[in-house]
């Protein structure tokens, strides 16, 4: 039996393209959100390596930068606030 065109276009060949396209998009959706919640996950980390890096300098050097350590703390803490940062860490 050869397929025509009008068996290709039957209403359950129609809905369950449908159905597959809707699910596409569906996977689509969720495979964006975990790759968009690993990009998070990865800036986090990097900067809590730069903070513990500046962590690691003196309260004279961390003074003369103009950074308190307790800054450092609550930076690292709340890394998205952006009240209270005198500074922006680089990433």
């Amino acid at each position: 039996m050869t397929a025509t065109c009008h068996s290709l276009h039957t209403p359950a060949l129609v809905a369950l393209g449908r159905a597959c396209k809707d699910a596409g998009r569906a996977l689509a959706r969720t495979a964006r959100g975990w790759a968009d919640a690993w990009q998070r996950k990865r800036l986090a980390r990097s900067r809590q390596r730069e903070l513990l890096s500046l962590h690691a300098l003196n309260d004279h050097l961390l003074r003369d930068l103009g950074i308190d350590r307790n800054e450092l703390i609550w930076l690292a803490a709340n890394p998205e606030d952006p009240t209270r940062a005198r500074f922006t860490p680089l990433v």
